[in-house]
């Protein structure tokens, strides 16, 4: 009897602090609230793109989700200045994963030649080529291209 107690106090007191650390999601980006066309509140980076909750089950590190939120809300203008190639290998690698296809596109897209090759040299070969398979076949043939260019 003592050891069932024992197994029911270990399980209410892993429940609660499990529950007691979940991140609310305004905590995330708490002044980068946005409202979407239908009126709806979330995140600047959840709008528009509702499959790409990862940032808000912490499935991602903070860095990359606050990385893939800028670049979300660059205009396409200003991606260049962006220092994306100046991250590690797995940011980067992370960041393209997380990145819908659009801004994906818009992002290598708009990227400068010697930042694409860079960004193509820190990540694995199948991480870069998946990211390419995401994006319309023009852009695609572009971004490759650009990328082999030094």
């Amino acid at each position: 009897m003592k050891v069932l107690f024992l197994f029911f106090i270990i399980g209410v007191t892993s429940f609660q602090a499990v529950y007691a650390f979940q991140p609310s999601e305004q905590s995330d980006f708490p002044r980068n609230v946005t409202t979407g066309e239908d009126g709806s509140s979330a995140p600047a980076y959840m709008i528009g793109h509702p499959k790409n909750s990862s940032c808000d089950t912490n499935s991602y590190a903070s860095t990359v989700c606050d990385i893939v939120q800028d670049l979300n809300s660059l205009p396409a203008d200003k991606v260049q200045e962006y220092p994306l190639s100046d991250q590690p290998g797995s940011v980067i690698e992370q960041t393209l994963t997380l990145l819908d296809s659009g801004n994906l596109t818009k992002v290598l897209q708009n990227s400068l030649s010697k930042d694409l090759s860079i960004i193509k040299n820190k990540v694995t070969s199948e991480t870069f080529y998946t990211a390419l398979s995401r994006i319309p076949e023009p852009e695609r043939d572009q971004i490759l291209n650009r990328s082999l260019s030094k």
